[in-house]
Formats: C-alpha cells, sequence, structure tokens
C-alpha cells in the first residue's frame, strides 16, 4: 500500500473473521508518500471450495478500511 495521506499512517489493530487468517502489518507510522506491505495468511486446514475473510483494519484515518480475501481450496484426493 502507499500512504496518499497528509499525515502518517499508523495501523493499530487488524481484525478477522476467522482464527484461520493471520495478518502482519507494519508496527511504525508508514510517512506520507512512502509504501509498505501488509502480509496475509491463510490456514487452508480443514477449508474447502470458496473461501471469504474481511480484514478489518483500525488506523488513524476516519473510517476503518477492510480488506477482502477470497480464496478456491481445492480438497487434496484421498489416497
Amino acid at each position: 500500500y502507499e500512504n496518499s495521506g497528509d499525515v502518517p499512517l499508523t495501523i493499530e489493530e487488524a481484525n478477522v473473521t476467522c482464527s484461520c487468517t493471520k495478518v502482519t502489518y507494519p508496527k511504525q507510522p508508514t510517512a506520507p508518500g512512502e509504501r509498505d506491505s501488509i502480509l496475509v495468511s491463510f490456514d487452508t486446514n480443514n477449508k474447502f471450495y470458496y473461501q471469504n475473510r474481511t480484514i478489518e483494519l483500525i488506523a488513524n484515518t476516519k473510517r476503518k478500511e477492510k480488506l477482502k480475501l477470497k480464496v478456491y481450496v481445492i480438497p487434496k484426493e484421498e489416497d
């Protein structure tokens, strides 16, 4: 992401809808015009077919930002 605002962007928290989703975000503020990354990992264990997850970011912004993760998990074939 790129901070397109006029002040440093500070992500304070990332809320997920399922414990199978983990989010790693910068702990330090991102200066205006700077770029940084948010890493999302999804544990597919016991998850099948279409999966939708929402990540709510709480930051020093006027509104909560939401990221949506949509995946299709192909079940493993049994031996």
